[in-house]
């Protein structure tokens, strides 16, 4: 075959959308790929319109951007490079699956897209901005005022008499939050596939598959990220204040627990809400590797001249690597036993729950530093047994 004579074409559901000056995203909502691409590939993209063969496109691309590009490599990006990913037509290329996360295990559908829809689509109206700042205004001053005059609670609270509560608090909660997503990208006309379950550093937890927000304008996506968070606010609100006019307090207390795990997503140095909204004010898809990449290049030979946003993910890197070697002179040189230990203290505080003895959120929280510098360690491991196998 004749390469120059190929005359390729772009799906029709295929669209783009500008995330930076340098940096677009093709979107593939029928085959839920979506694809970053730099300028180059977008001008390539834009020449691509069904009718010219690959010596036109070529000869285009070279007036209009004097640039020089074979035929050959040409073809070969187009059908090796974006046919995988469903982009061409008629392509005769494998279409790719979508990977699952990498950091996110065992995951499994809970509530599929057709039943999410209409539950989305009824949630919808809570982001018109007078309701959402009114919702959000009210919640703030009223279980600010409850949590304050109730502040003595943790004094008497046992954590084996509560447990089922809190559970089913954190499990209805947790749904809110995940419904407020696909709420959120409902209201602004993008999909939402259903909500799903898994496993992250080894804790159950719910999803809401809301790729399809990527082509969103950015405002619109930082408000699908903060919607968890704010479903969940509303929520806890209401149980406190039910709690409060009838003088509930294992409720109450149990509220204030589960509205301190709903700020935690907030967190901008994990993978949850807080992460992704950081990520889209800065308009990095890739948040954590490009920030401590920013960090390890800080004296490169040809070092460009850096804008506000570079300062921003150099500053975001050197918080991330801080608080890594933080954690590691922690548990490696102050902490030692916890890692040592670690099962043998775990064992031991089984035991105390089987027999219902009085435990305290302080034994719990022993546990979370060794576990997390055991999952570090998993992680890194794998991660050399990978490079070493992609070397051989």
């Amino acid at each position: 075959m004749n390469v120059e004579n190929y005359i390729p074409a772009i799906c029709e559901y295929i669209y783009i959308n500008k995330v930076t000056d340098n940096d677009y995203l093709l979107c593939n909502d029928v085959d839920k790929h979506y694809l970053h691409v730099g300028k180059d590939v977008y001008r390539i993209l834009l020449l691509i319109d069904g009718e010219k063969d690959i010596a036109a496109i070529q000869k285009d691309y070279e007036n209009k951007y004097n640039t020089i590009i074979s035929s050959q490599t040409l073809y070969e990006f187009i059908t090796q490079k974006l046919s995988p990913y469903g982009i061409i037509k008629d392509a005769k290329e494998k279409i790719q699956q979508v990977a699952k996360p990498s950091y996110l295990k065992l995951s499994f559908t809970i509530i599929s897209e057709k039943r999410i829809k209409p539950i989305a689509h009824f949630f919808s109206f809570m982001f018109n901005p007078y309701i959402a700042w009114s919702l959000i205004l009210l919640c703030l001053i009223s279980t600010s005022i409850l949590i304050v005059n109730n502040l003595d609670l943790y004094k008497t609270f046992n954590s084996q008499k509560y447990i089922a509560l809190f559970i089913l608090t954190i499990t209805i909660s947790v749904f809110f939050h995940e419904i407020g997503h696909a709420a959120a990208a409902s209201s602004f006309g993008a999909k939402h596939r259903g909500i799903g379950g898994g496993f992250y550093f080894f804790s159950p937890v719910l999803y809401a598959d809301v790729t399809d927000i990527w082509r969103l304008k950015k405002k619109q996506r930082i408000v699908v990220n903060v919607a968890g968070v704010y479903f969940e606010f509303i929520f806890i609100s209401i149980l406190i204040i039910i709690s409060q006019f009838m003088n509930l307090e294992m409720l109450l207390m149990v509220s204030i627990l589960v509205l301190t795990q709903t700020f935690y997503n907030l967190i901008p140095f994990i993978r949850s809400d807080g992460y992704w909204i950081v990520s889209d004010l800065l308009n990095s898809p890739n948040l954590m590797n490009e920030s401590m990449k920013k960090v390890r290049n800080l004296f490169p030979k040809n070092k460009e001249k850096w804008n506000f946003h570079d300062y921003i993910l150099f500053f975001y890197g050197v918080v991330t690597y801080l608080m890594i070697g933080s954690f590691l002179y922690y548990i490696l040189i102050d902490n030692p036993n916890s890692i040592i230990y670690f099962p043998i203290n775990v064992y031991k505080l089984f035991i105390s729950v089987i027999k219902g003895n009085t435990t305290t959120f302080i034994q719990y929280g022993k546990l979370i530093p060794p576990l997390v510098f055991y999952i570090m360690c998993y992680n890194y491991i794998k991660t050399l047994i990978k490079r070493k196998k992609l070397v051989n």
